[in-house]
């Protein structure tokens, strides 16, 4: 569920809410055990790449592709973009909501080129974020916040829904997860 409308809420004398934080998708296998062994060096490409604690990981900071030279198991974390806080202008806007989390413990894809979409946090007032997408499987954007007046919004839904905002009785329902 999202805010409450009164306790999640971000109070600004003047001017518009934050925006969203970007989302990420993080690619991950260790190329020195079993099948792939004779290939770490040289299996994928895209991404910033490291190789931590015998882990290689391929992250993702905006859209790219992920190339396999040949098929492997992965594990795969995405993040989808923040949603946007609420316009305060001495009223209470709510913020915007988290984007969604999904980590996947065996994702198997074939040898070729996988496109990689990483989800953008909203930048306008009460602006969702968008979701982030890798090998058919989805992590969506958070909601943007609310706000009680000029003009009045509920929080809207998203993978976690926006705050409501709140100011001289006027309350505005949190968005829904």
């Amino acid at each position: 569920m999202g805010g409450d409308g009164c306790r999640s809420y971000v109070h600004v004398s003047a001017g518009h809410g934050g925006k969203g934080g970007s989302g990420t998708v993080i690619v991950v296998y260790t190329p020195e055990e079993g099948y792939y062994a004779e290939y770490a060096k040289e299996v994928q490409e895209g991404g910033e790449i490291r190789k931590v604690k015998g882990w290689q990981t391929h992250a993702f900071t905006s859209n790219g592709v992920f190339t396999l030279k040949q098929p492997m198991t992965l594990q795969v974390l995405l993040v989808g973009g923040g949603g946007a806080g609420a316009h305060a202008n001495n009223v209470r806007g709510g913020g915007g909501g988290a984007g969604g989390f999904l980590l996947l413990d065996r994702v198997v894809l074939p040898a070729g080129e996988h496109a990689v979409t990483v989800g953008k946090g909203g930048v306008a007032v009460s602006e969702n974020g968008t979701s982030s997408v890798f090998a058919g499987h989805t992590a969506l954007g958070g909601g943007g916040g609310g706000q009680s007046w000029n003009p009045p919004l509920d929080g809207k839904e998203g993978a976690s829904g926006g705050g409501g905002g709140s100011q001289g009785g006027v309350n505005k329902a949190g968005g829904a997860a």
